[in-house]
Formats: structure tokens, C-alpha cells, sequence
């Protein structure tokens, strides 16, 4: 049920039949995919291949005015259960993620301020590539920077630097955003962002799996397609057939699994070939 006195959808765009849009400028960018979800605002920009996920709610308690809006850049992932309260403005840059249950909050009002209580409206900015963690919340008025991480479970209550990993109650500083990859201690979470893109990009023509003795993931296609990552300093990526023996199909798997290493701030890479 869609309710917008100015609505743009761009070619590929799909939005689920039941999904609930109540704008009053909408916009969704060419292959977006918009799940069974409630978006409420002002406006709302959603950006060319950006998911949102069944049951994200994006809505203006606090108070529906013309600062009510969200804005997203391409490529991001809204994951399900998501809530993001836009009575201010939210703006999310390229590729950014909001892993399920995450919330962000652009008012902080409750109690009465004649009896001493403070209240906040202000707005959220989330950077490029940043990841905001399942279960974690980004209060009113906080910036995440580009490539930072906020871990799961985490309450920021101050704006975080860029290609930071933050964490804890509230969230603190822990390391630069892919020091503890580096280090093979994250293995897993790479593994588990690769099976999301993977699955996105896609679906079963492609498998992923974790080796955790040999610290590796694995990725397997068709056509004998075979990927090994090996998380370290510098991580490897060992690859087989050669890159210049790879279809169209083979070479956008590796450009997906160069770009998810990059996203956790691993610049080093080696290329090369079984």
C-alpha cells in the first residue's frame, strides 16, 4: 500500500506488494529491492541496488516534519527487523549495512525537560562501507565514519572515526576496522559477509564454505570455478582457473570477493593462481 504525492521508480526497482510506503517524495534507484516493510517520511531516497529486507520499519515518532527524511546510497543492505526512526534526517552512504534488529534513533525524549530531562533531535549520518552490527543502536546526533564497524550489541552515544571498530555499552573504541581480520581473528565474520553477498549477487551458482583449520574460505562455482581466502598479512587469494582464462560470470565472483576483503580494511591483497 503505497500513499506518496510524488513517486519515482526507477527501472529493475521491485517493491513487495505489501510493503507500506507513506511519503511524500519517494524514490527508489534502478534495482533496488524493497521487502514487506513500513517506511514513513517526509522523503525518502532509496539508492540503485539497495536491499531492504520484510519487516524493516522506517518512521517519524517524534514528530513527521520536512526534516523527516532518508536517504541511502547505492548498493546497501537493510537486513530484516531493522528500525530506523527518521523524525530527523538519516543519511547512509555507498555500500553501508545495517545487520538484523540494528536500530537508529534521531530523538532521545521521554521525560519532561521542565522537570530536568534532557531531549535531542538531531540526525544520523552512517559513512560509506560502514557495518552497524545485529542488535546495536546509534543514538541521535552520532556519526559513523566510512569503513567503520560497530560491533553487535553496541550503543553509540558519540560519533565514531572513519575505518574504526567500535564496541560495547556504551561503544569504545577497539582497534582500527580490520586490524583483528588481519590478524585471522575475524575469519568467520568475512565468511559470513561473503555468504551474504554471495547469496545476493549470485544465488546458487555459487558456495561458500569455512575452513577453520586452515584458516580459508572457500568458494566454489561452476565451471570448476575455485577461490580459496586466506585471511592474513597480506591476505592471499589463490584462484583457479587463471584470471585471464576466467568467463564473465568467474571474474564477478572474484571482483565480489576483492571487494568484501576491502571492506574490512584489508588494502594488501595477492592474486594468484593454483
Amino acid at each position: 500500500m503505497s500513499t506518496c504525492t510524488d513517486m519515482r521508480i526507477d527501472p529493475g526497482a521491485v517493491i513487495h506488494p505489501e510493503a507500506r510506503i507513506d511519503c511524500d517524495i519517494f524514490c527508489a534507484g534502478k534495482g533496488a529491492q524493497i521487502g514487506r516493510c513500513e517506511i514513513v517520511a517526509h522523503v525518502v531516497h532509496i539508492g540503485e541496488n539497495t536491499r531492504i529486507a520484510d519487516d524493516v520499519v522506517i518512521d517519524v515518532s517524534g514528530g513527521k516534519t520536512k526534516r523527516s527524511t532518508f536517504r541511502c546510497g547505492p548498493d546497501c543492505l537493510l537486513a530484516r527487523w531493522v528500525y530506523i526512526n527518521a523524525c530527523q534526517p538519516v543519511v547512509l552512504g555507498e555500500h553501508a549495512c545495517l545487520s538484523p534488529r540494528a536500530m537508529v534513533f534521531t530523538h532521545r525524549y521521554w521525560q519532561s525537560v521542565m522537570e530536568g530531562y534532557s531531549a535531542a533531535f538531531r540526525g544520523v549520518t552512517i559513512g560509506d562501507d560502514a557495518w552497524i552490527g545485529a542488535g546495536s543502536q546509534v543514538m541521535a546526533g552520532v556519526s559513523v565514519g566510512a569503513g567503520s564497524i560497530l560491533m553487535a550489541g553496541s550503543v553509540a552515544i558519540q560519533n565514531i572515526p572513519d575505518r574504526e571498530l567500535w564496541g560495547g555499552v556504551p561503544a569504545t573504541r577497539r582497534a582500527p576496522a580490520g586490524e583483528q581480520v588481519r590478524s585471522g581473528g575475524w575469519l568467520e565474520d568475512i565468511y559470513l559477509k561473503m555468504v551474504q553477498h554471495a547469496d545476493y549477487q549470485f544465488g546458487t551458482s555459487v558456495h561458500v564454505s569455512l575452513n577453520r583449520e586452515h584458516e580459508a574460505i572457500y568458494l566454489s562455482g561452476k565451471k570448476g570455478l575455485g577461490i580459496f581466502l586466506y585471511p592474513g598479512s597480506p591476505t592471499q587469494i589463490r584462484i583457479m582457473p587463471k584470471p585471464d582464462t576466467m568467463d564473465v560470470h568467474q571474474l564477478h565472483v572474484l571482483d565480489m570477493v576483492r571487494d568484501v576483503v576491502r571492506r574490512f580494511g584489508i588494502r594488501k591483497v595477492e592474486v594468484c593462481s593454483e
